[in-house]
């Protein structure tokens, strides 16, 4: 079986300037053997916020070569981090139980919509407070130009202590409305 084999290279992104391909096998990150996902996890989890390289040994149509992938800084508040267990919490803790997540249509101002808002216990402060799954984020917490749930959770979780409110202007049924819940 093929490991850690790139499936998709988004334009514009550390991957593409790489010149990483579709197909290509990741065969190992800074020496670390790719075994599965966890190796190449444990790398990015080593490496610096403030940016920095990522030597990579591939395979390409049968042929090994090296490339270098360039973490710009910065790039831990850019990433898309929303696959880990530990970010139930961080939902949990910054949004008040939601997921966010693009925005389909692309009529925010953010960018963003809810995809869900939690039903139980601490993760339901957020539709308990008046947000539901499909409302439009406007503005949350300051934040009124385009953003991932990634920078939004940073920003609250950076700006803001723990039971303080956060605000959010959201867009429903042609409708705007403001949410204040508090952080946990």
């Amino acid at each position: 079986t093929k490991r850690a084999t790139v499936t998709n290279v988004e334009a514009g992104s550390a991957a593409a300037a790489a010149k990483l391909q579709r197909g290509d096998e990741i065969l190992s990150a800074n020496g670390q053997p790719l075994v599965s996902v966890a190796d190449f996890q444990w790398i990015l989890h080593n490496m610096p916020g403030t940016g920095g390289e990522i030597a990579l040994k591939v395979r390409r149509a049968g042929r090994e070569g090296d490339l270098t992938l360039n973490l710009a800084d910065g790039w831990r508040k850019k990433t898309d981090y929303g696959w880990r267990v530990s970010t139930w919490d961080l939902r949990r803790i910054a949004l008040g139980g939601m997921i966010l997540e693009p925005d389909p249509a692309g009529n925010s101002p953010t960018g963003l919509h809810v995809k869900n808002a939690g039903r139980y216990g601490n993760h339901a402060v957020a539709r308990k407070a008046g947000v539901r799954p499909d409302d439009k984020v406007l503005a949350i917490a300051g934040i009124v130009g385009k953003a991932t749930e990634a920078e939004v959770i940073t920003h609250i979780l950076n700006s803001t202590k723990k039971g303080q409110p956060v605000t959010i202007k959201v867009k429903r049924g042609g409708r705007e409305m403001d949410f204040l819940y508090k952080t946990q």
